[in-house]
């Protein structure tokens, strides 16, 4: 059954100095609501696509766009899987929503916690938080799941922009619900798009990158006429996305048998995905051929001011003329062109990727830990202690989030 629970009408544990008086009357009292996904309500969907939109940190992968085709049909059992959401009693918008997983104890890791819903698809954790009342928002949810007694934490694998709502300030308080801890802090490509010029990518490689490159784009024109689109469908148009998917089942993805075609729930995952986000307008492919032919497309996901790209591929028999790295500088200027409202791109990839060579801007990523009781405090020092020891004496240190600065291109 859904769990519902008065927070507080003057939000006394959750109040955010500088936040109107107005605004907090106009919401009104606040409710925490835990539920599992199929007991949602068609309301309940649309309230949470709103905010999807209107977060302060956009994040598609906790949209009900991408969680729903992906519990459908990549979970055997959804039972564990829950929406924690924060409510207005007056206006009944959501001003937060954080879709996790309930996981029990065990002998390495002995107390019950949650974690950020993860696929192998998931490229970002960071929970949804309405822009008007961002702190409120993450204040309210966080206070509610640490005082709710079942769990002991939390955490998030890929906390990204807008991080100090949950961890804290930089100028190393920490937040109200408990200890957040940083275990790892990385730096992820992007691209800011507005105003970028067109040559601005290349003349910013290194030399030896912009010699590869140009030769590389020689063998595309060879080839043929080289040209690049953005296409953005509907959900009845399907031929992009059986292009990309198409594209993206072949060279070494194929031999892996890592592509999203590999077997049969992961495609009509990526399908029932795809198409949820072309419904919605939010899924852009971008498109490189030669000669009318697509020999490349990106799989890019939109969300309020940023574009994320999901996932990327390319007919092998081009391999030599690097028609990846030519779709991702040709999307940043398409996109700088065409799309005004998007503002940067987030590469979704790992640390020291190949567009780290290309894409010269950085988004800050954390995993991160928020520990709610004394318990989990204990177990964790006691776990980690010989493994701390082990990464001091090689020279990493964990943080306490509060003592970050972030310095991050685009928050």
């Amino acid at each position: 059954m859904p769990s519902t629970r008065l927070i507080a009408t003057a939000v006394e544990n959750c109040h955010t100095p500088g936040l109107a008086e107005a605004e907090l009357e106009r919401l009104g009292a606040l409710f925490y609501r835990e539920r599992r996904l199929s007991e949602l309500t068609t309301a309940d969907h649309s309230r949470w696509d709103e905010l999807s939109q209107m977060a302060v940190a956009p994040n598609p992968f906790q949209s009900p766009a991408f969680v729903l085709p992906a519990v459908r049909h990549l979970f055997r059992d959804d039972s564990r899987i829950r929406l924690m959401s924060v409510e207005s009693s007056r206006t009944r918008e959501w001003l937060s929503a954080f879709v996790v997983e309930d996981v029990d104890g065990s002998l390495r890791k002995p107390i019950r916690r949650l974690r950020s819903f993860e696929t192998l698809y998931s490229y970002l954790s960071t929970p949804l938080f309405n822009r008007n009342a961002a702190q409120l928002a993450a204040n309210a949810l966080f206070y509610s799941l640490a005082v709710d007694g079942r769990w002991h934490g939390l955490r998030l694998k890929t906390l990204g922009g807008s991080s100090e709502i949950v961890t804290g300030t930089a100028d190393g308080e920490q937040p109200a619900h408990g200890t957040c801890i940083v275990q790892r802090t990385w730096q992820r490509a992007a691209i800011v798009t507005q105003g970028l010029q067109p040559g601005a990518i290349l003349a910013r490689c290194s030399k030896s990158r912009r010699k590869s490159l140009n030769r590389s784009y020689r063998l595309l024109e060879q080839a043929g006429r080289v040209n690049f689109r953005l296409r953005r469908p509907n959900a009845e148009d399907t031929e992009p996305m059986e292009t990309f998917l198409r594209l993206e089942h072949q060279g070494w993805k194929l031999n892996q048998k890592t592509s999203l075609l590999a077997d049969p729930a992961t495609a009509a995952f990526a399908r029932s995905m795809l198409s949820e986000f072309a419904r919605r307008s939010q899924v852009c492919y971008g498109e490189l051929s030669v000669d009318d032919q697509v020999i490349a497309s990106t799989c890019n996901l939109l969300a309020g001011e940023t574009m994320f790209a999901f996932k990327i591929g390319w007919d092998a028999t081009h391999q030599a003329a690097s028609p990846g790295l030519w779709s991702e500088i040709l999307l940043a200027e398409a996109v700088s062109e065409q799309l005004p409202d998007v503002i940067r791109i987030d590469s979704c990839s790992l640390a020291d990727s190949h567009l780290d060579s290309i894409w010269s801007d950085r988004l800050t990523m954390r995993n991160v830990v928020c520990l709610w009781s004394q318990v989990a405090t204990i177990a964790a020092n006691a776990i980690s202690g010989v493994r701390t020891g082990l990464k001091l004496l090689s020279g990493y240190q964990p943080q306490l989030a509060g003592t970050l600065v972030a310095n991050d291109a685009t928050t």
